[in-house]
């Protein structure tokens, strides 16, 4: 899907599945990205109902009750056999909605949702799909400045597939998009969240103060984060040679539950600080 949305640009695929994706053959600016899915994988059957392994980061009280599809289309929901407490994976199983049983090992996600409401977007994978349409469009409509897109497959059992996707690259400038929870006073509607490492500084001080005096004088709304340590997807970007990357995360609302919500103000805004920062870098 994404290929044939980026028909234009120069596309390779490495071997852990990480698309990188250019409009010029020495690019200023790297973008990167992750692209991924909370995956189930049925482990057994148990009196007509199955039991499942999770890849991902989902509560297993947030999928309770909830609609599942597999590859062929066969679908399911997740039952709780808990009677008291909150239930654990092990307490869940899948019940088919239909003839076809699964076969051990075959994979299923969380049938997915998407609706727009008064400037709304809300979404059961909206967390690992809001940045990367983001830098679809964006890429669509800035063709005019060297940019280089790298979408990582980002999962539990991956994460090491970033160094070899980014060790080569020597990209002036790379941002880092992702997605955050909204708390410690992060909101949905208030701008993208700039994030600086406070402990072992990602971002150099001479380019962090250049950055925040380019966006101060221009007037654009963001919110701002101190971080004490890297999270795991940072790290592997740190342990692959880069060491001087802008965090920016798009504020969601209800992160790691099958229904999220960010508002499109957000994207707005991400969009006119991206321009402002390529045009004054």
């Amino acid at each position: 899907i994404i290929k044939d949305f980026l028909k234009d640009f120069e596309i390779n695929e490495d071997n852990f599945g990480n698309l990188i994706i250019s409009n010029s053959s020495s690019p200023k600016f790297l973008f990167l990205t992750r692209i991924d899915e909370n995956t189930f994988f049925i482990k057994e059957e148990e009196k007509g109902l199955f039991k499942f392994s999770l890849l991902g980061d989902y509560k297993p009280i947030n999928i309770v009750d909830h609609f599942v599809i597999f590859k062929d289309g066969k679908k399911g929901v997740i039952r709780n056999l808990k009677e008291k407490g909150e239930p654990e994976i092990s307490d869940l199983r899948v019940e088919i909605l239909g003839e076809k049983k699964p076969e051990i090992g075959e994979s299923f996600i969380i049938e997915p949702f998407f609706y727009k409401e008064n400037n709304f977007y809300i979404s059961s994978n909206l967390d690992s799909r809001i940045c990367l349409s983001f830098l679809i469009h964006f890429l669509k409509n800035h063709k005019h400045f060297p940019l280089k897109v790298i979408f990582l497959v980002k999962t539990k059992l991956s994460e090491k597939g970033v160094i070899p996707a980014i060790i080569n690259e020597k990209s002036e400038f790379t941002f880092v998009l992702d997605t955050v929870s909204c708390k410690d006073e992060i909101d949905i509607g208030k701008g993208p969240v700039i994030s600086f490492i406070e402990k072992n500084y990602v971002l150099p001080i001479y380019l962090k103060e250049k950055l925040l005096n380019i966006l101060e004088k221009e007037d654009i709304i963001f919110q701002k984060r101190i971080s004490e340590e890297y999270s795991n997807f940072n790290f592997y970007l740190f342990q692959s040679g880069y060491k001087d990357f802008l965090l920016i995360y798009l504020p969601v609302k209800y992160k790691n539950s099958v229904c999220k919500v960010a508002k499109g103000k957000d994207l707005e805004i991400l969009e006119r600080l991206f321009e402002i920062l390529l045009k004054k870098l």
